[in-house]
């Protein structure tokens, strides 16, 4: 169990408006290829484009409850057994999509 309720319900994405577009755009970077990334580092590009909190513990939550969102829509999953995510092949087909039109 990933500590997430079941049924708890998510918001969809638009991917026209400015945050869901730079938020794909981070995940589309290249230099989470190899070894994916963790909350940390997401949290690290969105702080300039996206409007994160400036207290590190709740922008950290913010972050957070994106990844839950990302994964629940299947975009990203877990690495096993690390801090760390991914992007899917769905979720490089939806982003790479979203990210153009925008």
């Amino acid at each position: 169990m990933n500590g997430w309720p079941a049924s708890s319900p998510v918001t969809a994405f638009n991917s026209l408006s400015r945050p869901d577009s730079q938020l794909f755009a981070a995940l589309m970077s290249g230099e989470h290829a190899l070894h994916g990334f963790a909350n940390r580092d997401l949290r690290d590009q969105l702080a300039v484009s996206v409007l994160l909190h400036d207290d590190p513990k709740k922008a950290s939550s913010q972050v957070s409850r994106l990844l839950h969102r990302l994964h629940v829509h299947g975009l990203v999953a877990k690495i096993l057994r690390s801090r760390r995510w991914r992007v899917t092949a769905f979720g490089h087909s939806v982003t790479g999509t979203a990210v153009k039109l925008r």
